[in-house]
């Protein structure tokens, strides 16, 4: 090897050497951050299991029925507006299921929700929430709640708010009760309308073309919204629209 050849391959060596010294800074680099971000998420886990902690201690102790054999608590809306706060998301920052927050708020069992979900393989159209709320395990009010929060949607009762009968105008008895929602306020644009299922394009598409105004869904309760529309629709004209 002439002395020219010998040089060339020590500044290879030496480059291949500083490059290898880097990757193995830069390794440790990023091992360091992955491990520095794990510390702070856990650390927030921690707070966030003992925020849920506090949660269900609160819940025991307010009054409620029991909801199953394993002696869970029927929440008020209150808790579990609050208990949603923390449990809409898993660890790893995945949206959960209905079902998956159920379980994680304490609203109903692991037993609870395979069994409702055995039940739905047989009947596939029906909202897992219905079979719950049919099963006795849970309420509208709550299930309403956990569909608002999985759409980041607002949860409404109706019956604590005033409906003009301008507002009412824009959507006809018919479509109301043909798609179970009911117009609660409106600007010239917009018209915010309760639903109990928020996920009914459909409904949305016609109601936009009926009000001639952009959908802005707030999410209510099956029963809610059915009393809302035979009261307020009854009230307009001071007799039935049907």
């Amino acid at each position: 090897m002439s002395e020219e050849q010998a040089d060339a391959l020590g500044r290879l060596e030496a480059a291949i050497g500083e490059w290898q010294q880097q990757l193995a800074r830069d390794h440790q680099e990023m091992i360091d951050h992955i491990v520095q971000t794990r510390h702070q998420v856990e650390e927030q886990l921690e707070q966030i299991r003992a925020q849920l902690d506090g949660l269900r201690q609160q819940a025991a102790s307010s009054e409620g029925s029991a909801l199953a054999e394993g002696g869970d608590q029927f929440l008020s809306p209150e808790d579990v507006r609050s208990k949603l706060e923390v449990s809409v998301f898993d660890e790893q920052g995945h949206r959960l299921r209905m079902g998956e927050i159920l379980v994680s708020a304490g609203i109903i069992s692991d037993a609870q929700l395979r069994e409702a979900l055995e039940a739905q393989t047989g009947q596939p159209q029906r909202r897992l929430g219905d079979i719950l709320i049919e099963m006795g395990y849970t309420g509208e009010d709550v299930i309403a709640q956990v569909l608002a929060s999985q759409l980041n949607l607002p949860f409404v009762r109706i019956g604590q708010t005033t409906i003009e009968a301008d507002v009412l105008r824009l959507l006809s008895p018919k479509l109301a009760r043909m798609h179970h929602c009911i117009p609660l306020r409106a600007t010239d644009s917009e018209i915010v309308v309760a639903m109990s299922n928020p996920l009914d394009l459909i409904a949305i598409d016609d109601v936009e073309l009926a009000s001639n105004r952009r959908v802005s869904v707030s999410v209510a309760t099956t029963g809610d919204v059915t009393q809302a529309i035979e009261h307020n629709y009854l009230n307009v004209q001071g007799e039935s629209w049907l």
